[in-house]
């Protein structure tokens, strides 16, 4: 950059902040506007899993008696919700991207998804609260839509803390919610024979230390996961299907917890121990395999001893 070009940048610069009052003004005016965004889209995200996730915390109070459920009728109306949310995750983040403005966007699905919970509140039987299969349809582009938003008013180095703020949205309502494992923690809590009311309470401190782990771990770790939502509307995608393909398991973990294997609930706990193990090996392999492709890279470089390509021999895969 030239000296004309520094000159009138810092000119810009000072007269953007001689508007709001001097520089230090400006970074107190901007901190007060980013907290406000951090608050209200934390708060809306509680909302948002809320809605996807109140089944759980019904039940205790005989929602299944209400609805007149039988078999896996329960389950099946906790799985309905992500077969909507799933395939509407990419195309979702594309419209998105295509529109630009998710001052319209969010609101308008906030209010479509509010409307879809009050009439699901209404029905009477299965069939009617199968309707959810629509919430999950609209509650799909609230996610992408809130990291597309924070990508905008935040640099690559803040993505990851403020995420991390906005995922403890989610986090904070599982304490106040009493939702896990799917919803059916509040069901495994029950068993220690506490009133429903203690039976949530119970449900709140292991959310409340996770929500603190996720801002106070270290950096590189939550930049791990939200490093994608500030790159190209491609790597949002991929990382929009990444997203998707995980949800896959909250449709199949919802007959994983069947009343007929509780009280121990053994086998449900064994699925899970034996998921939880292929996760960790497909992770090791994916280490290994960029291990391997490092090598491969430093082993070419020295044999063609071509220093003009800085970028491909300064690049490895971060392990």
């Amino acid at each position: 950059m030239s000296n004309i070009d520094q000159t009138i940048q810092a000119r810009t610069t000072y007269c953007e902040s001689a508007e709001f009052g001097g520089t230090e003004e400006r970074k107190k005016l901007e901190k007060k506007l980013l907290m406000k965004i951090d608050l209200r889209m934390s708060i809306l995200y509680i909302l948002n899993y809320i809605d996807r996730n109140n089944a759980g915390a019904a039940r205790l109070k005989g929602f299944e008696e209400d609805l007149k459920l039988q078999g896996q009728e329960f389950a099946t109306l906790l799985s309905i919700l992500y077969v909507g949310y799933i395939p509407m995750q990419v195309p979702s983040n594309m419209l998105l991207n295509k529109i630009g403005k998710p001052s319209i966007y969010l609101p308008v699905g906030m209010a479509i998804w509010g409307t879809i919970s009050i009439l699901t509140g209404i029905t009477h039987n299965f069939v009617g609260a199968l309707t959810r299969f629509f919430l999950g349809f609209v509650e799909a582009a609230f996610y992408p839509g809130a990291l597309f938003l924070l990508s905008k008013w935040y640099k690559k180095d803040e993505i990851g803390l403020h995420t991390a703020m906005l995922t403890c949205g989610s986090i904070i309502s599982n304490g106040f919610v009493a939702l896990s494992f799917n919803a059916y923690f509040p069901t495994l809590t029950a068993t220690l024979g506490y009133s429903e009311t203690i039976t949530l309470w119970l449900c709140a401190p292991p959310w409340v230390l996770t929500a603190r782990s996720v801002i106070c771990r270290d950096r590189w770790v939550r930049d791990c996961d939200f490093d994608a939502s500030v790159g190209s509307e491609q790597t949002s995608d991929l990382d929009r299907f990444i997203n998707a393909f995980s949800q896959l398991g909250n449709v199949v973990g919802s007959y994983i917890w069947d009343k007929f294997w509780g009280p121990l609930y053994a086998r449900s706990y064994g699925i899970c121990i034996a998921t939880s193990g292929v996760a960790i090996i497909v992770v090791l392999f994916f280490r290994w395999h960029l291990a391997r492709l490092n090598r491969k890279m430093e082993q070419e470089q020295e044999q063609s001893g071509d220093e003009k390509d800085v970028g491909r021999s300064g690049f490895r895969y971060v392990l």
